[in-house]
């Protein structure tokens, strides 16, 4: 059996790890000057949906952001997933991402063939998606309901890119 490190999506996200926040870096630099990023708390993933903060070095200022890396092969898809629930615990799914998404930023990337760079991905303003989101009804009006079955028995909308473009603040389609 293996350890929760040595599950494929771990060992996907920690090699991927490195570029994005090299990129989420470059993005804030020209803006907030030199920027550290400091991993979050297990508790603050869980329940709040925030996987970094960002904190400028000159003025202290921090933001907070939420990453999601996918392999190569989901680019055909060109949409974004957002975990609705997830899992059941004795029998009782529990709220997923979507109910403790309380980062600035979202980045969301799609790994390269050889996994060693981004080949697409975009920043998106949290808050804006949030308005996107309840502007046209739910989740369930812009996006397909989906069953992970394979980690954690997740359900999760793919939701088309295009609808959620106007709150992406920088993207990269290479």
């Amino acid at each position: 059996m293996s350890t929760f490190n040595e599950l494929d999506t771990v060992v996907f996200n920690t090699k991927l790890k490195p570029f994005a926040h090299d990129t989420i870096l470059g993005l804030f630099r020209p803006k907030y000057g030199e920027m550290a990023i400091q991993p979050s708390l297990p508790f603050l993933d869980k329940e709040c949906g925030i996987d970094i903060t960002l904190q400028c070095k000159t003025t202290g200022a921090s933001f907070t952001v939420q990453e999601k890396y996918r392999k190569h092969s989901a680019l055909q898809y060109n949409d974004f997933t957002q975990e609705y629930m997830n899992g059941d615990q004795d029998g009782k799914p529990q709220q997923g991402e979507w109910f403790h998404l309380y980062a600035n930023y979202y980045f969301y990337g799609w790994s390269n063939a050889a996994e060693n760079v981004f080949e697409k991905w975009f920043l998106m303003d949290i808050t804006g998606y949030k308005f996107i989101v309840m502007k046209l009804g739910g989740l369930d009006k812009i996006g397909k309901l989906n069953k992970n079955d394979k980690h954690g028995r997740a359900t999760f909308y793919s939701i088309p890119l295009s609808i959620i473009e106007p709150a992406m603040i920088a993207k990269s389609w290479k």
